[in-house]
């Protein structure tokens, strides 16, 4: 999965894929609407040894070791943090006997991916699992379209199963007279810029994207304050929905987890303040944001009146999301974020 570059990145930030997000029984907005050596030389391969105590066998891992470097200054705790999160990241992702290290000036991880041989095939495994994984379940105030500098998306209005040139609605007038009222064509708010991923506040709000797998905006949604953070998520894993890849969240009990969800979701059916009509069904909606971009935006329930959600899964998807993305997208929700982004040297 690549991890392309954010035209307004900031600090290192980057662009990620937008997936849709059902929970079970959910009808979908968007449906039916993620060791070079200090002086900075060549890399280096970097050989570890191990010696199990209940035998003579010694096992030798070998792997190409990349330096990544902190996108903004950390303290010596956060920088351990980052290392281990990398590391189980890529224990995780299969790259068992990786490790990654605070290099000696403190400023960035030294990555040695077991079993690479270059630093581009090291850099592969790597990359992916590099973005913050910073979550935040947030109301959606409007959905904007792209501005007209977006990348284009190939995802169109019809594919959304949104109004396209030509339709209309049926309007009764009066008694026995009907006429017909043209649909919009595309969504409002073209002309309203996106906040840079270095300005959104998750307590704020802002302006965020929604990319398709090859960069292209789909749409965009202006979002309130943040009222559950990836603190909720119990567990992640890669699975299938509606024929789709896809990652199936499971939250944890209580208000930081499932009550916290259904306490938003109460806000957005019926519709009010913090959480408007945004979308078909007369309902609100919920905005999944990962590292500034948004990667799902549900109605909740526009055909049937609110009833709790079940903590055992809510499942991130999307037309664009392949098998290998789904499962580094899960890696990245389970084991939790980083506390600093990381570019390579």
């Amino acid at each position: 999965m690549t991890k392309p570059t954010h035209p307004e990145a900031g600090r290192g930030r980057t662009r990620r894929r937008g997936f849709l997000i059902a929970a079970v029984t959910v009808v979908l907005a968007l449906v039916a609407v993620a060791c070079s050596d200090d002086d900075g030389g060549d890399d280096t391969t970097t050989t570890t040894t191990s010696t199990t105590t209940s035998s003579t066998t010694t096992t030798t891992i070998v792997g190409e070791t990349v330096e990544y470097s902190f996108d903004e200054p950390i303290d010596e705790s956060e920088a351990e943090q980052a290392a281990s999160t990398m590391t189980r990241r890529l224990e995780a992702a299969g790259a068992t006997g990786s490790t990654a290290v605070v290099n000696s000036a403190g400023t960035g991880l030294e990555i040695t991916v077991a079993g690479t041989t270059t630093a581009a095939e090291a850099s592969e495994i790597v990359e992916p699992l590099t973005v913050e994984g910073a979550l935040y379940f947030r109301p959606v105030l409007e959905a904007l379209a792209p501005t007209p500098t977006d990348p284009p998306s190939q995802y169109t209005d019809a594919a959304l199963g949104l109004p396209t040139e030509g339709d209309a609605e049926p309007t009764t007038t009066v008694a026995g007279e009907t006429t017909t009222t043209a649909v919009p064509t595309t969504l409002p708010g073209a002309d309203v810029a996106t906040t840079p991923p270095e300005a959104d506040d998750p307590n704020g709000v802002s302006v965020l994207p929604q990319y398709d797998d090859q960069g292209g905006v789909v749409q965009r949604f202006r979002v309130g304050p943040q009222q559950l953070t990836g603190s909720a998520i119990a567990g992640a894993e890669k699975t299938e929905y509606s024929g789709y890849n896809a990652v199936k969240m499971q939250l944890n009990e209580g208000a930081d987890g499932i009550d916290g969800f259904n306490a938003l979701a109460a806000q957005c059916n019926p519709p009010t303040d913090t959480c408007p009509v945004s979308g078909p069904g007369g309902v609100g909606r919920i905005a999944i944001v990962l590292d500034s971009v948004v990667d799902g935006a549900p109605s909740i329930r526009p055909d049937e009146a609110f009833r709790p959600f079940s903590a055992s899964g809510i499942y991130l998807y999307a037309p664009w999301l392949t098998e290998q993305g789904a499962e580094q997208l899960a890696i990245v929700l389970e084991i939790g974020a980083l506390p600093v982004g990381l570019t390579l040297v």
